[in-house]
């Protein structure tokens, strides 16, 4: 990836990951999977191309998603400064593209990204996870889903391993979990008998 972006490759790249992830996204909706939102992870280089936006809009016009369904996860480090960031970030939102901020907390950037960027979920880094028991990290953990919470945006813990760290994330009301504990990362025909499963149980 750090190539990548050297190389400006990333562009090209990156609009490959998200055609290939809306298509599948596509594939399951045809499968009756019509709840499901798609995360991807895009580079500042990616937004800092001029017409990174409009981009994602043909994309989504043409794999027919619709916009909420896609989320496109941010790191803290990206150059608010850039006019073309800014621009594109609007552009998303207003088609209705949904942005998180991936791994909060860990960056210097974490509180300036909420409240210029107005995002619709925020990560909690898994470095806060994995040793839960820890009173700094449970009082990290508590504060960043209080403040999600009252600013409407929702909380996403990273990480999430054991059930003694999913006990306490339901209990503290974090609104979505990721992680092992659930799922090791599935290739496309893997995660569709994952769904398949998943319903089978939900209605039993």
């Amino acid at each position: 990836i750090p190539f990548a972006e050297e190389t400006r490759l990333i562009i090209p790249i990156g609009y490959w990951v998200i055609r290939t992830a809306c298509s599948q996204l596509r594939e399951w909706n045809k499968l009756g999977f019509t709840n499901i939102s798609l995360s991807v992870n895009v580079s500042i280089i990616q937004l800092q191309h001029p017409g990174f936006a409009e981009a994602v809009s043909r994309i989504l016009s043409k794999t027919k998603i619709h916009p909420e369904y896609l989320e496109l996860e941010i790191t803290e480090s990206i150059l608010l400064e850039s006019l073309d960031v800014i621009k594109n970030l609007n552009n998303l939102k207003k088609l209705g593209v949904k942005i998180t901020i991936d791994d909060f907390g860990t960056g210097y950037n974490s509180f300036k990204c909420i409240q210029e960027l107005n995002v619709n979920n925020i990560k909690i880094d898994k470095a806060f996870i994995y040793n839960i028991n820890d009173e700094v990290n449970k009082a990290i953990i508590d504060a960043i889903i209080k403040l999600g919470h009252d600013i409407n945006i929702e909380v996403t813990a990273e990480g999430v391993e054991t059930e003694e760290q999913y006990d306490y994330l339901k209990k503290k009301r974090c609104d979505k979990i990721q992680g092992y504990y659930f799922s090791k990362p599935l290739l496309p025909e893997e995660a569709t008998m994952f769904f398949k499963c998943a319903l089978k149980n939900e209605a039993i």
